[in-house]
């Protein structure tokens, strides 16, 4: 359990971007991705796991602020990330 708390947060605000980039909206997206860069700034996480998952957040963060490329990768990394709240089981063992 404290796993999926402590972990809640990357997943929840890549659900957030994913959402806002489906959407379509710049704006929203904007204001997606600068509460993701916050939560970055934040103190360093109380895993590794978690430290590398706001890495990945971050770094795919940074790819869809550039106004051009190709963010496939980054929309499927934020889908993997997503999807932790929803199955926390299959990315760390339950604690015992």
């Amino acid at each position: 359990m404290a796993h999926t708390a402590q972990n809640a947060r990357p997943a929840e605000m890549a659900d957030r971007i994913l959402t806002a980039w489906r959407n379509g909206k710049a704006g929203s997206l904007e204001r997606e991705l600068e509460r993701a860069r916050l939560l970055a700034e934040r103190p360093s996480p109380a895993s590794t796991l978690e430290m590398e998952i706001m890495e990945a957040l971050s770094g795919a963060v940074e790819s869809l602020g550039q106004r051009s490329g190709k963010h496939a990768g980054a929309i499927r990394l934020l889908e993997h990330i997503a999807q932790r709240s929803e199955h926390p089981g299959a990315f760390w063992p339950k604690a015992s």
